[in-house]
C-alpha cells in the first residue's frame, strides 16, 4: 500500500490498457486506503437517460422538470446500483463526502429530489463502480495501466464525456498522441 491516498485524482487508463472495463476511461477515485480502493468511470455514458431510470423505479419527475441526464458505466462492479457523484447540496442519507465540494450518495432521496428540481444542478448518475482490493491499484499502477492526476471537478461536469480522457490528460500536460508513442511507463502526477 502507497502511503498516500489517491482519493479525489483521475486515474487515466493508458494505451496498453485491454480490459475492456477500462480501456480509455477516466476513474475518478472516491476513496483509496488499506482496504482498497473504488471510483467511478466518469466518460462511459450507457446511452440510457436518468429519466429512463426513475421511472423505473417509480419515481415520478414533477411536471415541467426535464431530467436530460445521462447514465454512465460507473465500473464493472454491482452495476444493478446506482449512484450520484455531485456537487455539494443538502444532506442525503447515505451520502460521503468526497471533498469540500464534492459528495458521493447512494440513496434514493437524492434521486427524488432530481425528479423535484431541486436537486444538485452539477450531478452524474452511474450504474456500478470501480473497485480494487487492497494492493491491486498500487501493482496495476506499477504495472504501467494507469497514469493519476489530481482531478478536476470542471472536467467530470463541463466537458463533455467524449472529450474527459483527452482533458485529463491535457491536466498533465499530456495528449493522446503523446502517450501513445511513450515507453509504456506510467508514472504519477
Amino acid at each position: 500500500m502507497t502511503e498516500q491516498s489517491l482519493k479525489n485524482n483521475f486515474l487515466v487508463a493508458m494505451p496498453s490498457l485491454r480490459d475492456p472495463n477500462f480501456s480509455q476511461t477516466v476513474v475518478y477515485v472516491l476513496g483509496h486506503d488499506q482496504q482498497g480502493a473504488r471510483g467511478v468511470v466518469i466518460n462511459r455514458p450507457t446511452g440510457l437517460a436518468l429519466s429512463e431510470v426513475l421511472k423505473k423505479t417509480g419515481i415520478r419527475a414533477k411536471e415541467g422538470v426535464e431530467i436530460p441526464d445521462a447514465v454512465y458505466i460507473g465500473g464493472p462492479v454491482q452495476t444493478e446500483r446506482g449512484c450520484v457523484l455531485h456537487e455539494r447540496a443538502r444532506a442525503y442519507m447515505l451520502s460521503e463526502q468526497v471533498t469540500d465540494g464534492l459528495v458521493f450518495t447512494i440513496s434514493k432521496d437524492v434521486l427524488e429530489d432530481i425528479a423535484q428540481g431541486r436537486g444538485p444542478a452539477k450531478r452524474l448518475f452511474f450504474l456500478g463502480y470501480a473497485g480494487w482490493e487492497p494492493g491491486q491499484l498500487e501493482a496495476e499502477l506499477v504495472a504501467g495501466d494507469w497514469i493519476t492526476v489530481g482531478a478536476d471537478p470542471a472536467v467530470i461536469f463541463d466537458v463533455p464525456p467524449q472529450q474527459r480522457y483527452e482533458a485529463a490528460l491535457k491536466l498533465l500536460g499530456l495528449d493522446m498522441q503523446a502517450l501513445q508513442f511513450s515507453s509504456g511507463k506510467a508514472g504519477h502526477a
